[in-house]
């Protein structure tokens, strides 16, 4: 699964540099995974900016400017939490395009939420789109499906922005 990840990031690379598009992440259960799979491609910092891991809830709202408000209400595992966390990451490091991940990968359910329901968020430089997943699998398994997912979601929206 590690290869496809990588393979996937070198796809999502080339389709940005194709359309001079920069991206952001901003991360929260795969804890940098998906910076760590773009970091593998050579010449990616012409494309990505960086991200931020925004692991615990308060963290979101520091980093990427998501409403504590919200998150008081809706809690971390929420499709507007995603979609506050992509807007904000974007915005703040200038990024045309953003991803985000929220989500609870276990082993035990989080705010009600059971494990494997992951939110991810991307903007393709023109609108954000947010998207829920039931992901099975042990915690590892569910942070790498929702690493690739994502970044297979945002090349998937480049490729439909062209």
């Amino acid at each position: 699964m590690q290869d496809n990840l990588i393979l996937a990031a070198a796809r999502l690379k080339k389709e940005l540099e194709n359309r001079h598009l920069t991206l952001a992440t901003c991360e929260s259960l795969t804890c940098g995974m998906i910076a760590s799979s773009l970091g593998e491609i050579p010449g990616v910092s012409a494309v990505y900016a960086g991200g931020a891991v925004t692991y615990m809830t308060m963290t979101k709202a520091i980093l990427a400017g998501v409403s504590e408000d919200h998150l008081e209400r809706f809690g971390a595992v929420d499709p507007e939490t995603a979609r506050q966390m992509c807007e904000g990451i974007r915005e703040r490091l200038g990024t045309d395009c953003a991803i985000a991940v929220t989500g609870n990968a276990g082993p035990v359910p989080m705010e009600d939420k059971g494990v494997g329901l992951v939110y991810i968020a991307v903007n393709d430089g023109i609108k954000t789109y947010v998207r829920e997943y039931q992901f099975s699998g042990d915690r590892s398994e569910i942070r790498t499906k929702t690493a690739l997912r994502a970044i297979e979601d945002l090349t998937d929206r480049i490729k439909r922005t062209s």
